[in-house]
């Protein structure tokens, strides 16, 4: 109510499948990856090729739609150290079963599965423009923060996508 009536909207971000380390630290089933990413631990990845990651999501994504009014739910997805995935032999043979043919594409892939469970509950998804990497549903609300990046903001309005303008540059 406080936001509210000051005409502001809080619109809450859980960042997956990268910056996860707390919950791993939590709960060392989210991942098979050992202290990945760019820090050491900073970026350590949810493994998107198993189950009971899409359990926990649903669960944690749950409390926050109804905790927050919302239409919208950010689920990050940038900065995903993917090499986490490229060693998971459990990745490795759930791509070639589900003909995922890279990286990218397999961050896709979990994308758009938590993207169906957030519409599912009437919410729209927001992501970091990092997720414009793959072939993402037009339906995803891109928020530009790259602003080093030239390809992501061009192909997010060639795709369709709504983008939200956040750029690190200065003006």
């Amino acid at each position: 109510d406080y936001a509210a009536k000051r005409h502001v909207e809080i619109i809450p971000e859980i960042d997956m499948p990268g910056h996860m380390l707390a919950a791993i630290h939590a709960y060392p089933y989210l991942t098979d990856a050992e202290n990945a990413g760019w820090g050491k631990v900073f970026s350590t990845p949810l493994n998107p090729c198993k189950d009971e990651v899409y359990t926990f999501v649903e669960n944690v994504l749950s409390e926050i739609i109804n905790l927050f009014p919302s239409p919208y739910i950010h689920i990050g997805a940038d900065e995903v150290d993917k090499t986490a995935w490229s060693k998971s032999e459990l990745c490795n043979t759930f791509m070639k079963e589900k003909g995922i043919k890279d990286y990218d594409e397999l961050q896709t892939y979990f994308v758009h599965k938590v993207a169906d469970f957030v519409r599912s509950k009437g919410k729209k998804v927001i992501t970091w423009d990092d997720a414009i990497d793959g072939e993402l549903d037009p339906s995803i609300n891109v928020m530009y923060w790259r602003g080093w990046v030239h390809t992501s903001l061009p192909k997010a309005a060639r795709n369709g996508n709504p983008v939200i303008m956040s750029p690190t540059n200065p003006l």
